[in-house]
């Protein structure tokens, strides 16, 4: 009952375009997967060698987190080939809220587009969060 009263309040206030693809978004933190779109998954070091044909391209890495940002702007994921920056900014504070206890979360999956920093490094901007894993099951 209360996903069906989140889903018509989504879709009364929202253009179509947007409903859907905060529907992918949706399913992609419940399910890990995007629900509509198309994302590529890729490793980390991916992101930093073929930064370039990936920028601006929805992709999904998934890592063990390091560190979160002091003001859970950003966060820093690795796997066994590199580590990656991964911005907050466009994520929801309920979705930041499942991040509040670091040290309770270990894996994470990542949806969201490449971009590149001021300095030419690549990062993410991250759309939705899956938690894969925690310390305490």
């Amino acid at each position: 009952m209360v996903r069906l009263i989140l889903l018509l309040s989504i879709v009364s206030c929202k253009e179509p375009r947007s409903v859907l693809g905060d529907l992918d978004l949706w399913g992609f933190s419940i399910l890990g997967r995007p629900l509509l779109s198309e994302a590529d998954f890729v490793r980390i070091k991916e992101v930093h060698l073929n930064n370039s044909a990936l920028l601006g391209r929805s992709v999904v890495v998934a890592g063990d987190l390091q560190k979160i940002g002091d003001h859970r702007t950003y966060l820093v994921i690795s796997d066994s080939s590199a580590r990656l920056v991964v911005k907050l900014t466009e994520l929801s504070s309920t979705t930041l809220d499942k991040l509040k206890t670091e040290s309770r979360v270990q894996r994470l999956k990542i949806i969201g587009r490449v971009a590149l920093s001021r300095k030419g490094q690549p990062h993410i901007s991250a759309q939705a969060i899956k938690v894969l894993a925690d310390k305490h099951g």
